[in-house]
């Protein structure tokens, strides 16, 4: 009898362990197949914030677009001052590298641009100013942000570049180029212009080969009684040693 009742008892528990097997395995699935209601929401959540992030970019340039016709305006202005801008006199005026030298000793290491401005040609500084006077440090954060949102991928260095302040922008580039000039080779006046040729430390690969060395053009004004710089075109040409 008792035989009997093990050899009974035995598919019984076998069942019930089998059971217990596929509950378990039902109970904590891998994987769970979304529904389309499920799919619709993340749809929707999805155009939601793309169409926020290109509000937020039309914002952005809707004030950019603002900001332009605004610097136009003032563009304008600052043309009808060039009239205004001291007249040049050659025979009081130091010669041209001496006021490029005093330029690049002074924005070498300036750390804004006040001290660079009466270096600059007078229009160039009003319109700079008025750039300046007109620049908008929350639109700014507003561009950044919209641009960050369109490209995730965009570094904080490219977004910089895209929402800095005119004098900022400006400073860069008037240190980059003093601290490029490594001497003055020559010099050409011609009136109220100047053109003084300056070997640099912008060099380029060519081939595969290192060339460290090039040479600029600093394009110079003249305006009262000294020489204002105006450009700076560097040369195609590059070089193994210092021209």
């Amino acid at each position: 009898m008792v035989r009997l009742l093990t050899k009974r008892c035995f598919p019984v528990l076998a069942v019930g362990l089998s059971v217990t097997v596929v509950s378990l395995f039902a109970a904590e699935p891998r994987y769970i197949k979304p529904t389309k209601v499920d799919l619709d929401r993340k749809a929707a959540e999805n155009r939601r914030k793309s169409e926020q992030a290109q509000q937020d970019f039309n914002e952005t340039q809707q004030g950019q677009s603002q900001q332009a016709v605004e610097n136009r305006s003032a563009a304008r202005r600052s043309s009808s001052a060039e009239s205004s801008s001291p007249t040049f006199d050659p025979a009081g005026a130091p010669p041209p590298e001496e006021c490029l030298q005093a330029f690049l000793s002074v924005a070498k290491n300036a750390g804004s641009m006040n001290p660079i401005l009466p270096f600059l040609p007078q229009r160039e500084q009003e319109t700079l100013k008025a750039r300046q006077a007109r620049f908008n440090p929350q639109q700014a954060v507003k561009t950044r942000e919209s641009f960050h949102k369109l490209d995730p991928k965009m570094s904080a260095k490219q977004l910089a570049q895209f929402t800095e302040s005119p004098y900022n922008h400006a400073l860069k580039i008037h240190r980059d180029l003093a601290n490029s000039v490594l001497r003055i080779t020559g010099v050409k006046v011609d009136g109220d212009r100047a053109t003084v040729t300056v070997s640099t430390n912008h060099g380029a690969t060519v081939n595969g080969e290192r060339y460290d060395y090039g040479t600029a053009d600093v394009r110079m004004v003249g305006e009262g009684r000294t020489w204002k710089v105006a450009g700076f075109n560097t040369s195609i040409m590059v070089y193994k040693e210092a021209p």
